[in-house]
């Protein structure tokens, strides 16, 4: 019910406040270049917070895909049309740049308990990230129309009332969702997906006697090139005493969000901070993030594994955009590369074999062999791979 009221209340200020706003501008056209067209939006906030969801054109209207919501994953959309006059046009604004998000942003100091970014994605897949988003800003209008819509259909749990016991340790097919969603959380339909196809692959039998080349071993795990539930922080000249001495507080409430369960100091050349966390299933890259936006940080990263080691490398060709869309995944074929490593792996594996599959609404397909030393000449479905691999090494 206040989350209601606060809606109504927001929707009398706001009537003027969009129209004074609206006129201002004096420019009612649309973009006119192919190349700055907006096609989606997708807001994420995060920390104390729990909000993620997309928005894209769906005819004169927008359709909005909520993924999460205090610290459950969803899958619900809400139509946003004209009859939603203020909302609508504030969107429709948004869309059409005639509303510069940059102008909704802050400068974030001490605790500030969420943070919320919101991403552009343009017709010529182009992606422009607006960070420190003031969401009690005019947008705390469309914040408050996703939440409003929401009641009823999710709990309400306190955000700052955090769950003590979460789960230690994240599935290969949950750190599997991280990486190939870039999400905080692991998105729980791709999750389902990946462990299908993955067991379902493991489960296929090859007759040794067809096969003049090495069996597949589908027995490989998957492993991200990042330490689950950990990061690593940097700080700056001023604020390093502060760490050491243990009066450092603006992390808090990030600690808190994410069960921080263990802070190691290193002070050997200058304070390096690396903080161990009880809750595994989560993206380290996007809490990062977060703590990058505290005051005195010079830079907060996922710890990365060191050295190479055999994997499996799933690709999803344009997962993300259609995630933020709203499209599902029964009707996308992904691709599933199992990598076998082997000599001086810590330095880089310098011998190699491959197999591919491909998994779609119908079947499993068995793609073929590879093995660079053995093989001068590529296979068909080599540039797949490839393409696997790379968007590996930016996971």
């Amino acid at each position: 019910m206040q989350t209601i009221f606060r809606f109504a209340v927001f929707m009398v200020f706001l009537s003027t406040s969009f129209l004074n706003a609206s006129c201002s501008s004096g420019d009612t056209s649309e973009a006119t270049s192919e190349d700055t067209v907006i096609e989606g939006l997708s807001w994420n906030t995060n920390g104390g917070g729990d909000l993620h969801f997309g928005i894209v054109k769906n005819g004169k209207d927008y359709q909005i895909n909520v993924t999460r919501y205090n610290f459950m994953t969803l899958d619900e959309t809400i139509t946003l049309d004209s009859n939603t006059e203020n909302i609508y046009g504030l969107v429709n604004d948004i869309f059409n740049e005639r509303h510069d998000l940059n102008n909704d942003t802050f400068s974030p100091s001490g605790e500030t308990g969420s943070f919320t970014s919101i991403t552009l994605i343009y017709s010529n897949d182009n992606k422009v990230t607006i960070k420190n988003i003031n969401s009690e800003s005019i947008l705390l209008f469309l914040r408050l129309f996703v939440e409003v819509n929401l009641e009823g259909k999710v709990e309400n749990p306190d955000p700052y009332k955090f769950d003590q016991t979460p789960t230690n340790e994240a599935t290969e097919f949950e750190l599997m969702a991280l990486c190939v969603s870039g999400e905080l959380y692991p998105p729980q339909d791709l999750t389902n997906v990946l462990h299908d196809d993955i067991t379902g692959i493991r489960s296929l039998v090859f007759d040794k006697e067809y096969f003049s080349e090495p069996l597949p071993q589908t027995d490989i795990l998957f492993s991200p090139p990042w330490k689950p539930g950990e990061i690593g922080i940097s700080f700056d000249d001023e604020t390093q005493g502060i760490v050491v001495s243990g009066e450092y507080t603006a992390w808090d409430q990030l600690n808190a969000t994410y069960h921080a369960e263990k802070v190691n100091i290193d002070i050997l050349f200058r304070v390096f901070v690396k903080i161990e966390f009880n809750e595994k299933a989560v993206h380290p890259k996007r809490i990062a993030e977060e703590y990058n936006d505290l005051a005195g940080v010079e830079f907060a990263c996922a710890s990365r594994i060191i050295g190479d080691f055999s994997n499996i490398y799933p690709y999803i060709p344009g997962y993300q955009d259609a995630r933020i869309r709203g499209e599902g995944l029964g009707d996308k074929t992904r691709y599933y590369l199992f990598r076998k490593g082997d000599g001086d792996c810590p330095s880089g594996c310098i011998l190699n074999d491959y197999w591919l599959f491909s998994v779609d609404a119908d079947s499993i397909k068995y793609m073929g062999y590879y093995n660079p030393d053995n093989f001068p000449e590529k296979p068909y479905w080599w540039d797949i791979a490839q393409k696997a691999i790379n968007l590996y090494r930016t996971y």
